[in-house]
């Protein structure tokens, strides 16, 4: 089913059809007082690389219905830090730290509405990970572990943007 198709369920009368003069006498309260299907609510549906669907408040359990970044923008946005971060980029650290900063940037422009903790989350993990072994294949150092480029001198010292801190900075 296409996401305009699934986008459409959620406005779906859920009684029976209506006839074509039922639909001009509700006015602008379409479809009368049958409303929404109660069934079509716990599915999700991408639009525009968002999507919108019921989402569980990880502090107390409930369900609501908000919006994220979808799966397929995380991973167009992986795809790009992927091509910054190639081998053959012999650039100096600087310009591609510049480089992969107006990636991160851009997109989270882009997708800063709604639920977008676990995918700012996400891309900083694969950020951190693509960082650290591009600057260990540079130098040509062992790749024991995390301890030659830990988490604090990649999103500090060497100054890449951590989408967490955007979205925490934006709350306060």
């Amino acid at each position: 089913m296409t996401a305009p198709a699934r986008a459409a369920v959620w406005f779906v009368p859920s009684g029976p059809p209506l006839a074509a003069t039922d639909y001009w006498r509700c006015g602008p309260h379409w479809p009368c007082e049958t409303g929404p299907s109660v069934a079509a609510l716990n599915k999700q549906c991408d639009f525009l690389g968002y999507t919108f669907g019921p989402y569980r408040y990880r502090k107390d359990g409930h369900w609501y219905l908000g919006t994220g970044p979808s799966k397929k923008s995380v991973s167009r946005v992986r795809q790009k830090i992927g091509a910054v971060l190639k081998p053959r980029n012999v650039q100096p650290w600087g310009e591609v730290r510049d480089q992969l900063n107006r990636v991160l940037r851009g997109w989270a422009a882009c997708f800063g509405q709604g639920m977008r903790l676990m995918a700012y989350r996400a891309v900083d993990h694969h950020v951190y990970t693509r960082v650290r072994l591009f600057l260990i294949r540079r130098h040509k150092v062992p790749r024991r572990g995390a301890g030659r480029y830990p988490d604090s001198e990649v999103f500090g010292t060497l100054g890449v943007l951590r989408l967490r801190s955007l979205h925490l900075s934006s709350l306060s």
